[in-house]
């Protein structure tokens, strides 16, 4: 074809060896084949013929397949390129590791946080009922000291001699011992009528 073309001999073989593997020619070649198929077209020239075998025997040929090895240079930078990637997910995946340990000590804590909470608002509810039954256990006791000391003015009262007091006195503790008999009767809350007495300057 070149000669045919060039009207000359093809003398850049090195230049074919690179060209008969590319698909460009491939297909270049396909359409040649279909035009020299076609009976309209001029026959094909004995040089034509003798490279056409050529290539079909070429083309025949199993193709090298076999892909190029990389460089050295490629080599290094893709074994670089892998380390930076193991090295940034060995990172992120101990990043994560770390994360979840904080989560879970954040949660420890929480947990314990709350627990701790609990006991000490059962510990102040606690505090709160004992403090309330300690007044109410003071209250009482009181009361019964205060009924104890009534009592104990009530008998004072009921017993004195009316013979060493004037008329008002006697009067006076009279009422006293009827509201004494009237309040011991009917059960009503101690009154502390001594003090009364106190204020007039009365000896019991």
């Amino acid at each position: 074809m070149y000669h045919a073309i060039q009207k000359k001999h093809f003398t850049f073989n090195t230049c074919w060896e690179i060209l008969r593997q590319s698909c460009k020619w491939d297909e270049f070649q396909s359409k040649k084949s279909t035009q020299h198929a076609d009976p309209c077209s001029n026959p094909p020239s004995e040089y034509e013929v003798s490279q056409s075998n050529q290539n079909n025997a070429v083309h025949e040929q199993p193709s090298n397949t076999s892909t190029r090895p990389i460089g050295t240079k490629a080599a290094k930078e893709k074994l670089k390129n892998q380390t930076t990637h193991d090295s940034r997910f060995d990172e992120m995946a101990a990043n994560q590791s770390k994360i979840v340990e904080v989560l879970s000590t954040i949660s420890t804590r929480t947990i314990q946080r709350d627990e701790q909470k609990a006991i000490d608002r059962e510990q102040k509810a606690a505090e709160r009922r004992r403090r309330a039954e300690d007044r109410e256990e003071q209250l009482k006791l009181l009361s019964m000291m205060n009924e104890r000391e009534q009592q104990n003015e009530d008998y004072k009262i009921m017993l004195m001699d009316m013979t060493i007091l004037n008329p008002m006195q006697m009067a006076y503790y009279e009422d006293l011992q009827r509201q004494i008999l009237f309040r011991t009767t009917n059960r009503l809350p101690s009154k502390v009528p001594y003090l009364w007495v106190s204020s007039i300057g009365l000896i019991i």
